[in-house]
């Protein structure tokens, strides 16, 4: 038996990206930001792109909507578009190999502190997923893969 669930936001209002926000980005470490409408994935999009031995920098890819969203152990989840913030980043760090283990960890905390300092009752459910413990719709806030 498949249960319908309904839609649910902490959100108020679905407004575009504030003015500036590339060029606030564009300042960061990553070298290449890409925004588009629609894909199937952006983690997949970028898996591709890691292959690609003309990406040396850092990259960021935003998309309105994924038609191919999935999670942990191939978990599909949809939501409608640009209802969530959607990103991956590909990242080639300057630091040994043996550290790569650490980057879900401290994103995840790092995600935490910042809702928190923004009000926002916010932890880590393990390993990976930020969850929100008050509000009008508590619950999984994302994943970070």
């Amino acid at each position: 038996m498949v249960t319908e669930i309904e839609p649910q936001t902490n959100a108020e209002s679905f407004e575009p990206p504030p003015i500036g926000w590339k060029s606030r980005i564009s300042q960061t470490r990553f070298q290449i930001i890409e925004h588009i409408e629609v894909t199937e994935s952006t983690n997949s999009d970028l898996l591709l792109r890691a292959s690609d031995s003309g990406i040396t920098g850092d990259v960021v890819r935003i998309a309105d909507y994924q038609t191919a969203g999935r999670g942990r152990l191939d978990r599909i989840w949809d939501a409608p578009p640009r209802t969530n913030l959607l990103f991956s980043a590909l990242l080639y760090p300057n630091w040994a190999d043996d550290r790569h283990s650490l980057v879900t960890v401290a994103l995840s905390l790092s995600v935490v502190e910042i809702l928190r300092i923004r009000g926002i009752e916010a932890a880590i459910k393990w390993p990976n997923d930020i969850v929100i413990e008050s509000g009008p719709v508590p619950g999984k806030l994302g994943g970070i893969l």
